[in-house]
């Protein structure tokens, strides 16, 4: 923020972002180093190897699974500009999008697709490399190891922590029953800021935020602040759901530690530990002001969402398929049953769910606090799957049988993970398990890199699929057809002598067949337009294609190479100076 205040250069916060990288890793590998001298006894040294081997493994799945998203196309271009462009002033434009009379303004800073292209542009390589490899692999380790701290929290036998990590991780795996299921949203999409958030902010918060309220310290009250500001940074559903996570952490550690429940003695430290909640707030306050205006709830982003409560728990929870909720009941009644923080847990589900997630209270939580594409995450507010996990406990303890149950339990989740019908491995799942490389389809992939490496710097109308992907790989082909609600709301704020709908009409003539007089006459004032597209990408086997070919020979373009999957380019003749 105070980059784009100051309009630094790239290449000046670059080096910024690079030396603070080098003092955290400095710090932390001393932190690790003295924590490792310290354990005296070889049975807590094996431990240690186990959980960093587990941890290890979570990094490289989440590097190796391959399941594309086109949100990439909002939150890489940015990134990859900096990275073209390293004298470029730090701010919120979004130059990536052609044929626009003024260049429009994010109202989100992309401060952790900030930090990757400083690290990519150091370090000499692409940055797809750091933003879909280096970053998935940090974020899968830190992942496995903030469960098993947040399951040592719940349970002191270092084997028994191990074991209900392992079934942790399986079943992060086995959960993808849903396009937002939570292996889906976790390990699947470990690229990602927002769910870098949900799967090692959320966490790390609540192991940190037990720390303070079991045991009030300045240095847990710091970490807390600075993981609030990091996450908020990362991504603005940290500025709703932190606060809901921590009122909800506050008060059930005090109904499981406290008898007197309104004691103000027991609540001064829940007090100060929503004070490192100032800056987050601070930083919401200032979010909103942008929102209200532009993506408030029935805006045109959040149209495609659903606005009741149980239209948007169908988003998380196949009814073919409902491991989750399956899991979900069964975890909390054994917790229940067999913890001995059945208190604690029962408070935690019991706050949730009556202050956000019923349907009395749905609507206007999704009016005046998330949106309708927001609220579907308040779900993952409740303790799951760390539930789950925290149920196999009990039975790997239960004398000598016990363990043999657990370790079925294992094998089955193990089972759900590779073969399952819910599992995020799957083919109808869109993922692949392969050698850790870009997140994008194999045919998009190489498609979009012909286009890159092929074609003149230019603007260029292609399908979203490929115009998404050529975002990723290179910041000179502006596109006029991206996201259609991202695109809607960015040409909603400039002027444009090619409106939104004549772009949808244009791509639905080239790449839907549409027919209608309206789809034709878009398409042909889009390409006879001053300022229109210096590259179209055209379907070799469209119906129309000899007619499409005619129109923009026409219009002054001429067929420039074959793309793979099945394409023309066609690029505009440069037009001589008068």
């Amino acid at each position: 923020m105070l980059a784009q205040r100051l309009s630094l250069r790239f290449s000046v916060v670059a080096v910024l972002i690079g030396g603070l990288a080098v003092a955290t890793l400095s710090v932390t590998a001393v932190q690790v180093i003295g924590g490792y001298r310290r354990l005296r006894q070889p049975g807590q040294r094996l431990h240690l190897a186990g959980a960093i081997a587990l941890a290890l493994a979570g990094g490289w799945l989440a590097m190796s699974i391959n399941r594309p998203d086109i949100d990439d196309s909002i939150y890489v271009p940015k990134a990859v500009y900096y990275v073209a462009h390293p004298d470029a002033p730090i701010d919120t434009s979004v130059n990536w999008l052609a044929g626009l009379e003024r260049t429009p303004n994010s109202g989100v800073f992309p401060y952790y697709e900030l930090t990757q292209a400083a690290l990519a542009w150091l370090g000499g390589v692409p940055y797809l490399a750091v933003y879909h490899v280096l970053f998935p692999g940090i974020v899968g380790f830190l992942m496995c190891a903030a469960a098993i701290v947040l399951i040592g929290a719940f349970e002191t036998r270092p084997r028994t922590i191990l074991l209900c990590s392992v079934f942790y991780l399986l079943l992060l795996l086995a959960l993808g029953e849903t396009h937002r299921a939570y292996g889906n949203l976790s390990i699947a999409r470990a690229f990602h800021g927002k769910y870098m958030f949900l799967s090692v902010g959320v966490p790390a918060w609540i192991y940190f935020s037990l720390r303070y309220l079991r045991q009030p310290q300045p240095r847990s009250w710091l970490i807390l602040t600075a993981v609030g500001v990091g996450m908020a940074a990362a991504t603005p559903t940290a500025m709703v759901f932190l606060p809901f996570l921590a009122l909800t952490l506050a008060l059930a550690v005090h109904v499981q530690e406290s008898r007197a429940f309104a004691s103000p003695a027991a609540w001064w430290p829940a007090l100060r530990y929503g004070a490192s909640l100032a800056p987050v707030v601070l930083m919401a306050i200032a979010f909103r002001f942008y929102a209200v205006d532009n993506i408030a709830a029935g805006s045109q982003i959040n149209a495609g969402f659903p606005k009741s409560f149980a239209d948007q728990l169908r988003l998380i929870v196949n009814p073919d398929y409902p491991l989750t909720p399956l899991l979900f009941v069964a975890s909390l009644a054994l917790v229940l049953a067999l913890s001995p923080y059945r208190r604690f847990f029962a408070t935690w589900v019991a706050t949730l769910c009556i202050l956000l997630l019923n349907p009395w209270v749905s609507h206007l939580v999704m009016l005046h606090l998330t949106t309708e594409n927001i609220y579907w995450r308040m779900f993952y507010l409740l303790p799951f799957p760390l539930l789950a996990a925290l149920a196999l406990a009990p039975l790997a303890n239960a004398g000598r049988r016990g363990p043999l149950w657990a370790g079925l339990c294992v094998i089955a989740a193990g089972l759900a993970a590779t073969i399952g019908p819910t599992s995020v491995l799957r083919h109808d799942n869109g993922a692949t398990l392969a050698l850790p490389g870009y997140k994008i389809g194999a045919a998009d992939r190489i498609c979009a890199q012909q286009l890159v490496q092929r074609a003149a710097p230019g603007s260029m109308l292609a399908p979203v699929e490929i115009a998404s992907n050529v975002l990723l790989l290179s910041s000179r082909f502006p596109q006029y057809v991206v996201r259609e609600d991202y695109l809607g709301l960015m040409m909603s704020t400039v002027p444009a002598r090619i409106s939104f709908q004549q772009r949808q009409d244009a791509a639905a003539y080239l790449y839907r067949n549409a027919a209608t007089p309206e789809a034709e006459n878009a398409f042909r004032a889009t390409i006879a337009a001053a300022n229109g597209p210096a590259h179209v990408l055209v379907r070799a086997d469209a119906d129309r294609h000899a007619v499409i070919a005619a129109q923009l020979d026409a219009a002054g373009y001429r067929r420039a190479f074959a793309v793979a999957g099945g394409y023309e380019l066609f690029s505009r003749i440069p037009r001589p100076h008068p």
